[in-house]
């Protein structure tokens, strides 16, 4: 489930593990992140695990519910969605309940029509899934032994996935289901939590170098243009960034970036960087994506170039538009794009795949300027 706090104090008490040992207590603090992270991992409210012992609560808190910590402590959170679902008996769908706000730990009023803000949920710890398979044998009154039969495994084997040292994989997310009666998504959702945490935390012993990094890139274009979100923590960024030029790592980025100066036609006047000629391509690439093209056909794209200059002689008054429907039935998706601080071109070319060609041309350049692009 989507997870946000109604205070940035509660988000970052909740998501750093340092400050909710120092409020909280080891123990309290180790249940706590369990507790969030089997929540995050949950699909919808209906998909917590017995283990947690969710219940609503009543009196001055009714609407809201709760999870269970170290007792009497409680985390209480409500469901964050606009008309609370309901089934045809009128009692409350969890199976709809998909995001959730969480409120306090231990009882907290918040005030009648106060605007709320939503922080999000980014924790800078993991927690092994095999804490909460623990605690649910626990619930269900087995010995690792009993259950480790029952699974149909060793208890070798059950002890490693406890420890973190054995992944939970999709054929032990079903066995676990059919023992645990707790679905086999949350499960899976569970591991691939945890995986996707210690790759986060690796990550941010590099946040200097990403941040380096994002310097390099025209980061200010890409959220403005709508490219990508803007968010503050570096890692994330990095993250955002490396996703929109489809690609895995900063190290891959450069590589990548320095090749594609290849097939971009520069003014010899300026100084394009790699990065700025990435970015550049990587936006027209996006936009591309959006064109409906016909298969490439060599012979008809040379007869659209001879259209496309008869055109920039005389040319229809949408003239942009005329040009791209005449290379799109030849296969090249034509797109224009916006010059940018940094980046300076006519133009570039390249292929998408064996039977699509990508053109881009800067947006508002004169027609003679696109004849020299279009003509070698």
């Amino acid at each position: 489930m989507q997870i946000s706090f109604t205070t940035r104090k509660l988000q970052k008490l909740l998501s750093s593990e340092k400050e909710m040992v120092r409020s909280f207590g080891p123990k309290c603090a180790k249940l706590i992140k369990r507790r969030l992270m089997e929540l995050n991992a949950a699909s919808d409210m209906s998909m917590v695990p017995p283990c947690a012992r969710l219940h609503p609560l009543t009196g001055n808190l009714k609407g809201k519910f709760a999870v269970d910590l170290e007792h009497p402590q409680r985390l209480i959170f409500e469901p964050d969605c606009e008309e609370l679902p309901h089934k045809a008996d009128g009692s409350l769908d969890l199976s709809r309940i998909d995001a959730i706000m969480i409120f306090e730990i231990v009882d907290y009023h918040y005030g009648e029509g106060k605007m709320r803000k939503r922080f999000e949920f980014t924790p800078d710890y993991a927690v092994i899934p095999g804490e909460t398979l623990q605690d649910t044998i626990e619930s269900l009154d087995m010995t690792q032994a009993e259950f480790a039969l029952r699974m149909g495994m060793t208890e070798q084997s059950l002890v490693r996935i406890i420890k973190g040292e054995q992944k939970i994989t999709h054929e032990t997310a079903q066995k676990l289901e059919l023992v645990t009666g707790v679905s086999n998504e949350f499960w899976i959702n569970l591991e691939a939590q945890y995986q996707k945490q210690v790759q986060l935390i690796e990550a941010r012993k590099r946040e200097k170098e990403y941040d380096e990094w994002l310097k390099q890139v025209p980061l200010n274009v890409l959220v403005e243009r709508g490219y990508v979100a803007r968010h503050k923590d570096v890692v994330l960024q990095t993250r955002v960034v490396l996703s929109f030029f489809q690609t895995s790592s900063i190290e891959t980025f450069d590589k990548d970036a320095c090749r594609l100066m290849a097939s971009a036609r520069d003014s010899a006047a300026y100084n394009t960087t790699p990065q700025m000629a990435a970015t550049y391509v990587a936006m027209g690439v996006k936009d591309a994506g959006c064109c409906k093209i016909q298969p490439y056909n060599k012979k008809a794209f040379s007869e659209a170039l001879k259209q496309a200059k008869a055109m920039i002689i005389d040319p229809p008054q949408d003239f942009g538009t005329k040009l791209q429907e005449i290379f799109a039935k030849a296969g090249v998706a034509l797109v224009y794009v916006p010059l940018f601080k940094g980046a300076h071109f006519n133009g570039v070319s390249k292929w998408l795949s064996p039977s699509k060609a990508l053109m881009i041309l800067s947006a508002g350049q004169s027609r003679g300027h696109i004849l020299v692009f279009l003509v070698p």
